[in-house]
């Protein structure tokens, strides 16, 4: 049996490979959504950090990192420690606490700290982890894990720039010595 163009029945294969246009625009509408979605989508991150280089506190910062408004975020902390003489230095149960009674939310790029250790940074390092759920805009939820040496660093970092600085004073201290000896001399 030979098929011959003209008695095709040409409507009939115009629907279905309308059809399958159709379908192959949904899927592709679809993903597309899917993306955008996961591109504006808030992106918020835990860190560790410290205001002020003299008062010795650090805080547990939640930041949004993306150009997204984060609405009803709430945390939650689990933390993994051994600290030894260290642990008067950790305000984890403080921490819970605060963080059981909130949910608030974050503009794009915003910050939301709470205070973590407070009194200093002890010689000995800082071990085990903190582990940390973000749930946000009641879809989403996200788990990190901060390790609590970062702390450690950042009191290394601090006692490296307050010696530097304290080097930096002195020697300005002596170059104003040198530059009054100078001005001496040439009024002579």
């Amino acid at each position: 049996m030979k098929t011959d163009l003209c008695t095709l029945d040409w409507v009939a294969i115009s629907a279905i490979a309308t059809g399958l246009m159709a379908i192959a625009t949904f899927v592709s509408l679809k993903e597309l959504k899917r993306q955008w979605r996961e591109q504006n989508k808030p992106r918020l991150m835990p860190l560790f950090v410290i205001y002020d280089r003299n008062s010795r506190e650090g805080y547990l910062r939640i930041k949004n990192i993306s150009g997204t408004a984060a609405f009803n975020v709430s945390v939650e902390i689990s933390m993994n420690i051994e600290t030894g003489s260290n642990s008067s230095y950790i305000q984890y149960n403080e921490l819970v606490e605060e963080l059981k009674k909130i949910t608030f939310s974050l503009e794009p790029l915003g910050v939301k700290d709470f205070k973590f250790l407070e009194g200093g940074f002890p010689e000995s390092k800082y071990e085990g982890h903190l582990d940390i759920q973000i749930r946000y805009n009641n879809t989403y939820c996200e788990e990190f894990m901060l390790h609590l040496s970062e702390f450690s660093a950042l009191g290394d970092s601090i006692t490296n720039e307050n010696a530097i600085a304290r080097r930096l004073d002195q020697l300005a201290q002596k170059m104003d010595g040198i530059e009054s000896a100078l001005r001496t001399i040439c009024r002579r």
